[in-house]
């Protein structure tokens, strides 16, 4: 293995560490596979910034599914989990007076929750 791509490996590890979605049933994290364009941005500019060279996004791709492949996407499952924004999103879902729309909107909300690209701030 190039030392680029021993440093490529090593960035992803680490970015997974501190940036999956983690599971709140188990040790896994999840990085969804959407996200995927985003964090290679994220690790050329990296690189760029410290003056390292960037492995080609296709490269990047494969290492994704070698180093992380049981890590890359949560399955989609009917039932939220128990982290804050599900229960919340869920507890909208199933309230008697929630229309069709409010539904299909929280179901919706979910997704994007699952993919990472929302979270609802806890009340204190």
């Amino acid at each position: 293995m190039s030392p680029r791509t021993e440093f490529a490996v090593a960035w992803l590890l680490q970015y997974q560490e501190i940036y999956a979605e983690r599971s709140p049933n188990s040790e896994e994290s999840f990085i969804h596979l959407s996200m995927r364009v985003n964090v290679y941005d994220t690790y050329k500019e990296f690189c760029l910034n410290n003056k390292e060279d960037p492995i080609s996004y296709k490269s990047f791709c494969e290492i994704w599914n070698i180093a992380l492949p049981d890590r890359v996407a949560r399955p989609w499952v009917s039932i939220p989990g128990k982290c804050f924004t599900c229960a919340a999103i869920d507890q909208i879902q199933k309230s008697p007076n929630s229309k069709e729309a409010v539904q299909t909107a929280c179901k919706n909300a979910h997704l994007l929750h699952s993919a990472g690209m929302i979270k609802l701030e806890r009340q204190r």
